[in-house]
């Protein structure tokens, strides 16, 4: 893609090649003959292509190659706005595939009600049946497309390859990304940020009174496989270090006792809990916000003065508390009192063996296969160790995490890497051994045999 992009700059033309006039959009004739006087100098033989195979062109591009081949030709940005409906849509249903219905949800979300969250998530689930062939829906308007476009272009694709950056940082190995380990990053990226949106502060107080911390648990991470949650858990470990980073760098400048900042709810980010406390917090606010900050990154006084104005404490339900607080306790409740069939098909151990990374990453990681030994299990946050995140250990395909393991597939070889990367926060994840005994798998066995889930720890 990138050498294609390269030669698509390359035609951009001059002011002389600029078309006489440019129709409106979605409005212009199919272009079927171009004048003859439109261009003074040849055409080249991408723009020399019939106009029908033009749209199959265009169509056929992710939306970075789209914007390079509509800034280069004048002819293509012609037929783009001719046909700009059509073509945004199918350009994102092509770019984003079986993420479609997520990116149509998160952009729903932004605006939502605590009371409208049922009829919410309903059409949620119904999107999700549909896969890309969500961009069709009678919902989703062309407005709503150009956003989606936008937010992929702003916000998304620059954060993965953030991601990618951050979690090869220490790796032996540094390639660019396959599109499966594409796909389950910009999977985490959306639905973590649909989960904020659907989760605001006004929603999360809401829910969190009338109906706990595992309904929510239930009702909006359950939808997923575990391993999708865990790809949620690693972009919260991406942001938990970018903004560890950050108020390590900005320390000093961030001080409650700094003249610009007379917050009185302002807490010493000396203490370690109180600091990380507001990295929770600030998390919250969004990847728009992330992505914000890191893209300003080198400007240290904008740095300063955004994070000291916008960084907050965590509020009412955030990820720590879903996932790690009390050692999982959410999540032994939400077993208790909303099983589901995920739940029995780890009792059972089903067999799911690693298969192969397609484009859609629609199974299991080689890492996630490893970690439980081949078996089905419904286990997440607390039960897996934060330092298997530090690393997109549940992001990689099977072709690099091979070769980062060295043909050592098991769960000690998968451990053993990355041990000396820092946890910007704690999260007492469970230690693990070797043998059965470091299975947490067999404790739920028992409980669900003798129907009693107490003492857990």
């Amino acid at each position: 893609m990138k050498s294609l992009i390269k030669k698509l700059k390359a035609l951009r033309p001059s002011k002389s090649r600029q078309p006489s006039a440019a129709a409106a959009p979605d409005q212009a004739p199919f272009p079927v003959n171009d004048p003859p006087s439109t261009f003074s100098k040849p055409l080249s033989k991408l723009e020399s292509l019939p106009a029908e195979i033009r749209l199959a062109v265009l169509l056929n591009l992710d939306i970075n190659g789209l914007k390079a081949l509509v800034h280069a030709s004048p002819l293509y940005h012609q037929l783009y706005r001719a046909y700009r409906w059509s073509t945004l849509r199918g350009v994102f249903a092509k770019t984003l595939r079986d993420v479609v219905p997520d990116a149509i949800a998160e952009s729903a979300s932004r605006v939502i009600k605590a009371k409208e969250l049922g009829a919410f998530s309903e059409n949620y689930q119904r999107l999700r049946t549909l896969g890309s062939r969500a961009i069709t829906d009678d919902d989703v308007s062309e407005d709503r497309v150009v956003e989606m476009v936008r937010f992929y272009r702003c916000i998304i694709h620059p954060l993965i390859e953030a991601y990618a950056q951050w979690a090869q940082e220490e790796l032996e190995m540094k390639e660019p990304l396959s599109l499966s380990e594409q796909a389950r990053i910009t999977r985490g990226l959306y639905r973590i940020q649909l989960f904020f949106n659907v989760m605001s502060r006004e929603n999360s107080r809401s829910v969190w009174v009338y109906f706990g911390s595992e309904y929510v648990l239930h009702w909006f991470f359950c939808r997923y496989k575990p391993w999708e949650i865990e790809e949620i858990l690693c972009v919260h470990a991406f942001a938990m270090h970018m903004y560890d980073r950050i108020l390590r760098e900005i320390h000093d400048d961030v001080r409650p006792s700094w003249p610009k900042f007379t917050d009185p709810e302002r807490k010493a980010l000396d203490n370690e809990y109180m600091r990380e406390d507001y990295i929770r917090g600030t998390i919250q606010l969004g990847l728009p916000f992330l992505q914000m900050i890191l893209s300003r990154r080198s400007d240290y006084d904008y740095v300063v003065f955004t994070m000291g104005v916008n960084m907050c404490w965590t509020q009412h339900l955030d990820l720590y508390l879903l996932f790690w607080d009390g050692g999982g306790t959410v999540q032994d409740e939400r077993r208790v009192k909303h099983p589901t069939e995920e739940d029995e098909m780890q009792r059972r151990r089903d067999p799911l063996p690693f298969q192969q990374d397609d484009l859609d990453a629609t199974g299991p990681p080689l890492a996630w296969t490893i970690f439980w030994k081949g078996t089905y299990s419904n286990l997440y946050g607390y039960y897996i160790p934060t330092k298997l995140r530090l690393w997109g250990c549940f992001m990689w395909d099977g072709k690099r995490l091979r070769q980062l393991l060295k043909g050592k597939e098991d769960r000690d070889a998968l451990l053993s890497l990355m041990d000396d990367r820092p946890e910007p926060v704690r999260h007492y994840a469970m230690e693990y051994s070797v043998g059965e005994e470091g299975d947490p798998r067999f404790r739920f066995d028992r409980d669900d045999d003798d129907g009693d889930h107490d003492n857990l720890q």
